[in-house]
């Protein structure tokens, strides 16, 4: 008996020490590339799981004037500056997603829109920004019912008509079309409902290309055809969900950094392995590479934590000041070093430099000319 086991182990241990070799080799060589925090905002003033989305609103004239929007879900809305400090707080319950477009037509103007999705409310609430103050001034409220979760805007090309899409987590994504009325008012009307497996959670829309993008966070990343009644029935699966994969559940937020001629790329924070998967924004979203953002230095010398757990993500491509000369990517932080959470800021230079020859900074594509007759 014990001769056989002296067999056996000679024949299995090898093969054991083989897998647990192979098994180091494949992590190791799998691990990120890590890129710097180089700034972050006011923490929420909420505790537990409170900061989710960010928005970016680029300023017309001066770009340092430039802010970010991040949503509170246990109180309301941040309006930050690019130096991450809390310059208003919207007391508006509940919110998760928020997202805004440029150009939305109201009182015989153009106006930029926001939209967030109201938890407490179940509604979108709509507002408008104020250039002069960078307030935000409430302008409507569109009824959605049942229980929300992300939302994005979405302009329409070949309508020249300005939506929402708006997740929950039974698995449905509400689209509505938004428009003002007479009295200066965004009012919202359904116009289509598509139907997922499982609970969905953040959607981001290509405005050029018209593509919805949605993260079903147990299964991955779904491509559908934003504009309403053009094959509906039709979509792509980007990436797929794998507990030892690049994309480790959950698949949460989805952000698009444009560049000219159909080029760019689509953003993706995986929650599980605190990582973000970039994929090619045209053809069928081929994978280019992953990366994760670690701690950080701020000129005074105090150290920013890196990033955890990441929900909600935006990123822009044009140039914002001196501190982001080719971007901004902004993400959701989950765990902020003993603090309430809050949304940390990483030069798009960084990421590109972290990834080599993989990525490329275009800031040619301006986000501001949505809407516009010459778009």
């Amino acid at each position: 008996m014990l001769k056989q086991v002296n067999i056996a182990l000679r024949v299995t241990l090898p093969l054991v020490l083989l897998l647990i070799t192979g098994y180091l080799v494949w992590f190791f060589t799998h691990l990120p590339t890590m890129v710097p925090a180089f700034l972050e905002t006011t923490p929420v003033p909420h505790a537990s799981d409170a900061a989710e989305d960010p928005c970016i609103w680029i300023h017309p004239t001066d770009p340092n004037l430039s802010l970010i929007f991040g949503t509170d879900k246990d109180g309301g809305i941040g309006v930050y500056d690019l130096s991450g400090t809390e310059i208003q707080y919207l007391d508006q319950g509940r919110v998760n997603g928020i997202d805004l477009r440029y150009n939305f037509p109201l009182d015989d103007g153009r106006i930029t829109l926001v939209v967030a999705s109201n938890r407490s409310g179940q509604c979108l609430d709509c507002f408008r920004l104020i250039p002069d103050t960078r307030r935000l001034l409430q302008v409507g409220r569109v009824d959605v019912g049942g229980d929300l979760q992300g939302c994005s805007m979405y302009f329409s090309q070949p309508e020249q008509s300005y939506y929402c899409f708006v997740t929950s987590p039974l698995g449905t994504v509400k689209q509505y079309l938004l428009q003002g009325n007479r009295i200066g008012d965004v009012t919202g009307k359904l116009v289509r409902e598509i139907s997922f497996d499982s609970r969905v959670d953040a959607c981001v829309t290509d405005d050029e290309l018209g593509f919805l993008y949605v993260s079903e966070q147990k299964e991955g990343v779904w491509k559908l055809f934003a504009d309403p009644g053009v094959n509906d029935d039709w979509r792509h699966q980007v990436c797929k969900v794998d507990r030892f994969g690049r994309v480790q559940p959950d698949a949460e937020g989805l952000a698009i950094y444009y560049g000219m001629n159909r080029t760019g790329y689509l953003i993706l924070s995986s929650k599980g392995n605190s990582t973000f998967a970039i994929f090619e924004r045209n053809g069928k979203n081929a994978y280019v590479a992953s990366f994760g953002v670690g701690s950080g230095i701020l000129e005074a010398g105090t150290a920013i934590d890196g990033v955890s757990g990441t929900d909600g993500i935006d990123v822009v491509n044009v140039p914002l000041g001196s501190n982001f000369p080719q971007g901004l990517l902004v993400v959701q932080d989950d765990y902020n070093d003993g603090e309430n959470q809050n949304f940390k800021l990483i030069p798009w230079e960084f990421v590109v430099q972290g990834l080599g020859d993989l990525l490329k900074a275009d800031t040619s594509w301006n986000p501001r000319d949505i809407g516009l007759s010459t778009y």
